[in-house]
Order: structure tokens, then C-alpha cells, then sequence
């Protein structure tokens, strides 16, 4: 079984915020109502050895352990499930050169197997559904989603300075309309987009090219706002 793939609530799971530093082979998971504010800055910021520390978040276990194992190399990594656990670690002060954050997360947790298996079929739905009834697609499974990753957006744009943030998404390019996009200039002004998001069992080549390309966007974001500070 590819390690990527997960099915029901396996899929689903509650991370809290998961530090993996540059090339570790582990990750440490803490807990952001817990964790000593300065004890854990220190560690993350000498962990991270001069690396730039991006937080990603996704609904996903897939997609969370695809990031981290796909951009060992180039960043210390926190993960978190939703944009509940971001914000804990936001307040908290936990250090980050930039978000990467997917748009769509469930409208309620995810309680049941059934639920769950929902959520996931919208992956075979946009499959098979023709370009043209997309927009129709969308309506009948909104419900199912709360558009939190631009909830991520404006918080990235509202620290001092702000944070990059880079909206991560295979859905939404085929799915939303303008109506449904973050529209504050600030929020907009801070954010890009990374539509390089493959499927965690793509294969080797197709995720390391992908992760290449999100790897060069980031790094060139945070080199540019480095000249202008």
C-alpha cells in the first residue's frame, strides 16, 4: 500500500501541529494549548538551522506527510489539520517565513466513516464531471466545506510584517467562482498561488517535479520580501 494513501476517517485526523526540521527522519507533534511559548520558539528556530520554517496546512493526512517528506530538503515544516490548530500556534507566537495552506476543509469535523467517505468522493466527482457543469458540481457540495484557507490568508496579511501565504488547492481552480475568492487587497496582495498540488500517490517523478516548482515559488517569495525589508 503506498504510505500516501489513506481511506475514511484514517484520511481525516486531528494534527495539532507536527514540527519536522530539514532532512530529519522524525517529526515531533506537540500540542498548541500546551507547549512552552519560548522553550519551543528556541527549539524550531535552532532545529530549523537557518532553513526557512513553513507551516502547512491541510485537512488531509495525505497531503500533510506528501509536504513534509517532499520538502525536507529545503524547509523545517509544522503541519496542522485545520485552521482552528493554526490559529493556537498563531497566538502563541510560534515562528514562520510563510503559510501554505489548502482552501477547502470540511463545514464539521469529521465524525464517521460515512462522512468522511463523503468528503472524499468529490475527488471522483470533479473526475468525471464535465468542465461546463463544474459550477454546478460546486453548488450541490458546498455544504460539505468551509472555504478556511482564506481564513489563513487573512491572518498571514494581518501580522507585523505579514506573511507570505500560498494557497494550495487542486479543487479550486475548477470548483469557485470570483464571488467565492478572498477579495481585501491586503489578503490578496500577500497571497499566491501553488496549483502544483498533486495527488500523494502521484508518481516519484510527477510529486518531485511538483514539489520542485512549489519549492522555487517559495523560496523566490521569501528572497523578494527579504530585499524589501
Amino acid at each position: 500500500m503506498n504510505r500516501y494513501l489513506y481511506n475514511g476517517l484514517e484520511a481525516f485526523g486531528e494534527d495539532r501541529g507536527t514540527f519536522c526540521p530539514p532532512s530529519a527522519a522524525t517529526s515531533k507533534t506537540f500540542d498548541t494549548d500546551a507547549f512552552d511559548d519560548a522553550a519551543l520558539t528556541r527549539e524550531v528556530t535552532q532545529r530549523a538551522d537557518g532553513h526557512p520554517i513553513v507551516w502547512f496546512v491541510d485537512d488531509e493526512r495525505a497531503n500533510r506527510e506528501w509536504f513534509r517528506d517532499h520538502h525536507r530538503e529545503n524547509f523545517a515544516t509544522i503541519t496542522f489539520s485545520s485552521h482552528a490548530n493554526f490559529r493556537r500556534a498563531l497566538a502563541r507566537g510560534l515562528p514562520g517565513n510563510a503559510f501554505v495552506t489548502d482552501i477547502f476543509f470540511p463545514a464539521t469535523p469529521v465524525a464517521s466513516e460515512a462522512q468522511a467517505a463523503e468528503l472524499l468522493a468529490v475527488y471522483d466527482a470533479i473526475s468525471i464531471c464535465e468542465v461546463q457543469n463544474l459550477r454546478k458540481l460546486w453548488a450541490e457540495q458546498q455544504h460539505h466545506w468551509s472555504l478556511d484557507g482564506f481564513q489563513v490568508a487573512r491572518d498571514g496579511a494581518a501580522q507585523q510584517p505579514p506573511v507570505p501565504v500560498f494557497l494550495f488547492s487542486r479543487k479550486a481552480p475548477f470548483l469557485l467562482g470570483v464571488e467565492d475568492y478572498i477579495s481585501e487587497p491586503r489578503a490578496v496582495a500577500n497571497s499566491y498561488w501553488l496549483t502544483e498540488k498533486v495527488a500523494p500517490d502521484s508518481p516519484v517523478e510527477i510529486s518531485q517535479t511538483a514539489a520542485r516548482v512549489q519549492a522555487t515559488r517559495i523560496l523566490s517569495v521569501l528572497a523578494c520580501a527579504a530585499q524589501q525589508s
